[in-house]
């Protein structure tokens, strides 16, 4: 059910934020997550960045593709800003329209239309865009979200997710 936005905030998540483990490591819950599949208007593609198991997405009127990704809801302000920590200055937080498909669970007909006659939903989230230039992007290439869980995610959850929140907590003591 789509939470209201008095709730908290709504976020788009399209790469590692989709893992519930990093959510977790990183704000200590899985938020609310759509239980409808969640697109970013046409326009946007995902592409993995060079030599990094992350991908970004960036404006690309030529793409053929929507990017994919969940929709989280009941983000708290806290929340937010330790996404943007994560983000860092490599992402700006952008709010977009991103559209669900099919109905909303509960409502009549919510159970099961296809994808393809599926009847769109627009709500506005925060999303996370690249802004460090395409020529740190692989642009012939997509990001593979099973093949990150399945190869990259502990190290990544020791190596930058826990390292990441432990210095948000240590920043936030000291202010």
């Amino acid at each position: 059910m789509l939470l209201p936005v008095s709730a908290g905030h709504r976020c788009f998540v399209y790469g590692t934020l989709m893992s519930p483990e990093v959510l977790r490591t990183l704000i200590g819950r899985v938020p609310s997550i759509e239980d409808r599949p969640a697109y970013l208007p046409w326009g946007y593609s995902r592409h993995p960045v060079s030599g990094r198991v992350f991908p970004a997405v960036i404006e690309n009127a030529s793409d053929k593709d929507r990017v994919k990704g969940l929709l989280l809801s009941g983000i708290t302000d806290e929340e937010l800003e330790v996404f943007d920590w994560f983000e860092a200055d490599e992402y700006e937080r952008r709010s977009l329209p991103v559209s669900l498909l099919g109905p909303e669970a509960g409502s009549p007909g919510g159970g099961g239309s296809c994808e393809s006659d599926a009847t769109e939903v627009e709500v506005d989230a925060d999303v996370y865009i690249w802004c460090a230039g395409d020529r740190f992007l692989e642009m012939g290439s997509a990001w593979d979200f099973e093949g990150f869980c399945t190869h990259d995610l502990k190290w990544y959850l020791r190596s930058t997710v826990r390292p990441c929140r432990d210095d948000y907590d240590r920043l936030k003591k000291l202010s």
